[in-house]
């Protein structure tokens, strides 16, 4: 099962049985998954920096740390996006999350760069893609999500782990239309 899978159950599992504390209780589950992402993506990396004499194997790391990228964590951004970052809009956090999708997109760029056939460091780029994507969602788990699960929120925060979920399995689905075995 991936982090996504055990985050969509997660959300299933909180919009079913709501309890006091349920910002406390959202923001736990989507800042949990954000560390299992980053524990998955820095696995990838030492595996790569370990494999850097061994082509056969780095190839194949990168290939599943590749899979993992667009199979995860850039539907799990897209994801943000078009739930939790309209909120957090709303909120009068525009600038914040401009600056979070720009991050996005930077991320977006060193995940293309890994793929590219001329990066001379590709274990040196996975590594490099582990570490933004931790000062990333340490930034969304103590700057935007609180805000958004706030009281001052314009939906619940079971309406908006809702909404972040449907939205992964849409962008999840689309990834897996367009991303190449």
């Amino acid at each position: 099962m991936s982090s996504d899978e055990r985050f969509v159950t997660s959300q299933t599992a909180a919009e079913e049985s709501p309890q006091p504390g349920e910002a406390e209780s959202v923001l736990a589950v989507v800042a949990k998954h954000h560390g299992e992402m980053a524990a998955k993506l820095r696995e990838f990396a030492r595996a790569a920096a370990q494999q850097k004499c061994s082509n056969g194997e780095l190839q194949v790391t990168l290939g599943e740390a590749a899979k993992y990228l667009a199979g995860e964590i850039l539907p799990h951004a897209l994801a943000e996006e078009n739930s939790v970052y309209l909120v957090a809009r709303e909120l009068g956090l525009g600038r914040l999350v401009e600056a979070m999708v720009y991050e996005h997109n930077f991320l977006a760029e060193l995940i293309a760069s890994l793929r590219s056939p001329l990066e001379a460091d590709p274990a040196g780029v996975l590594r490099a893609i582990a570490e933004f994507f931790v000062a990333h969602a340490e930034k969304e788990n103590r700057f935007i999500l609180p805000i958004c699960l706030s009281a001052a929120s314009p939906i619940t925060p079971e309406e908006l782990l809702s909404t972040l979920a449907a939205e992964f399995r849409t962008a999840q689905h689309r990834s897996a239309a367009i991303t190449p075995e």
